[in-house]
């Protein structure tokens, strides 16, 4: 007799997903030879069997090297336009350390601003008047605050402070 009296369910593994295409970035000389031989009038599928990239990819870089050629005014065989571009995701903003110890203090200049959570913090606009390269964001603070040593908890939570650090700032 079995231990549960239960319907065993009949189960097949799961099998790990596989991207179709993994993610990659031609060389500036492909991406021009590409270029240069679609404009020339060789098909996509020929290329594309050539290039580790779909015809798709080849349709996309072809429009997108376009039309950043007519932007700018360049010709298409112009080495500028094949230079491999930033990614698309937001660029790191380096802060000094005057500016990380300034969101610091204001972090946690008293109780209030110690048990707002950073959402909070940022939305009330209590460091607006630092005057930093790029408005906070939440992960960018709760990043500071944990490089400079305080604990990654419940959302807000920011240490108590010290007999040391309630005279100087309370």
């Amino acid at each position: 007799m079995p231990i549960t009296r239960r319907k065993a369910r009949k189960t097949t593994a799961t099998n790990p997903y596989v991207p179709k295409t993994p993610h990659r970035e031609l060389l500036p000389e492909s991406k021009a030879y590409a270029v240069g031989a679609m404009s020339a009038g060789v098909s996509q599928y020929s290329l594309a069997k050539k290039l580790p990239i779909t015809q798709a990819g080849l349709s996309r870089l072809f429009t997108r090297t376009k039309e950043r050629s007519e932007a700018s005014k360049l010709p298409l065989w112009d080495p500028h336009l094949y230079e491999i571009e930033p990614g698309r995701g937001g660029q790191e903003y380096p802060l000094t350390t005057e500016q990380k110890d300034a969101v610091i203090a204001v972090a946690t200049q008293d109780r209030d601003a110690r048990e707002k959570p950073s959402w909070e913090a940022i939305a009330d606009g209590d460091f607006d008047y630092l005057h930093l390269p790029k408005p906070l964001s939440v992960s960018k603070f709760e990043n500071i605050m944990y490089e400079a040593g305080y604990a990654r908890r419940a959302p807000g939570f920011k240490p108590t402070l010290d007999n040391a650090q309630r005279e100087r700032r309370l």
